[in-house]
């Protein structure tokens, strides 16, 4: 707030100019710290938003990685489209490709594992009594943090029931099993 009324102070006490000078030199200067703010913000934002590098990975494909994190768009057997998968760290780890195999070949256990679990939270979300079978889940990313083997969330688009469930889901994982279902707004 100093900022914005320290010029129409010193305009009054110091110059002894008087309304409306000192009210339209503050309006210019918030105007210009409010566009300095946005150019600001929109180079952050771009900098968080531009790879650091690109590569090639036998397993993953083209990873972009940036500052803290990595992510691949890959083609997994027996899932219908490419799935996004984001790694918490610059670069795939040991673990990462470790649990990312362990999800490749147990994809259905674990959507399984989901469905079973989800159907309080979707009901409780949309306010109607919402069923839906394993047919119905479209995986649709994978988040890999590297605290241990086996530590994932999913995301999930409920294709068939957009009606009653415009948002997604997403899944917590622990030693490969189901920790927590929340609702993607």
């Amino acid at each position: 707030m100093g900022l914005v009324l320290a010029p129409a102070g010193i305009l009054y006490f110091v110059f002894h100019l008087q309304f409306p000078w000192p009210h339209l030199v503050s309006a210019g200067w918030l105007w210009l710290l409010y566009w300095l703010f946005n150019k600001w913000l929109a180079r952050s934002r771009e900098k968080e938003s531009t790879p650091v590098s690109i590569s090639e990975d036998s397993e993953l494909g083209q990873i972009k990685h940036f500052k803290d994190n990595w992510q691949a768009l890959v083609q997994i057997p027996g899932i219908a489209g490419q799935v996004e998968v984001l790694g918490d760290a610059p670069s795939p780890t040991a673990s990462h490709r470790q649990t990312f195999k362990t999800i490749c070949g147990r994809h259905s256990e674990f959507i399984r594992q989901f469905v079973d679990k989800s159907s309080d939270v979707v009901s409780e979300a949309s306010g109607q009594t919402c069923k839906f079978e394993e047919k119905d889940v479209l995986l649709d990313g994978i988040t890999l943090r590297d605290d241990e083997e086996g530590s994932f969330s999913l995301t999930f688009d409920i294709s068939r029931h957009k009606d009653k469930m415009p948002w997604g889901l997403a899944a917590d994982f622990e030693d490969y099993n189901i920790t927590d279902v929340e609702v993607i707004h």
